[in-house]
């Protein structure tokens, strides 16, 4: 067999892995063994949506996997489209506090997309969870002086 068809066939696993993993109760270290096989593979950018879909599947969750996996986003060239993507589409306390890690980095607007707006909108997303939206509001205090932009 090919060792690029190899690859390409283990990363569809990985996805699917990811895609289809479930906590048990508290545990969350399957998805962090999952994960490093995603970031064994030098091929990350393809799990972007996998990724991002768990803080969709989880949006009130926030553990030590999650945030390494929220690291792992961040290393992965042009993410920020998806995080936009997803915070519009269902908010989750990692999309939205991704959003903020932008504005924190001086980052106001991506594609004539104003994230400050993004936070403002998740506020009220009928999508959301009452959690999600307080995350939203505490961040959106934060850059209150920037909303104006």
């Amino acid at each position: 067999m090919n060792g690029c068809v190899g690859m390409e066939k283990k990363i569809e696993v990985i996805i699917k892995k990811i895609e289809s993993f479930t906590p048990q109760g508290e545990d969350w270290y399957e998805l962090e063994d999952i994960l490093e096989e995603l970031y064994a593979s030098e091929k990350t950018e393809l799990g972007l949506d996998s990724m991002i879909g768990i803080f969709e599947k989880y949006p009130n969750e926030d553990n030590d996997i999650l945030w390494g996996m929220l690291h792992g986003i961040e290393d992965i060239a042009n993410y920020e489209m998806k995080v936009i993507e997803s915070v519009k589409r269902i908010p989750s306390f990692f999309g939205v506090l991704m959003i903020n890690r932008m504005l924190n980095a001086g980052t106001y607007c991506i594609k004539n997309i104003d994230l400050i707006n993004i936070l403002r909108l998740s506020t009220v997303n009928p999508a959301a969870t009452d959690y999600v939206k307080e995350q939203a509001e505490r961040f959106l205090e934060r850059h209150s002086d920037k909303k104006e932009r």
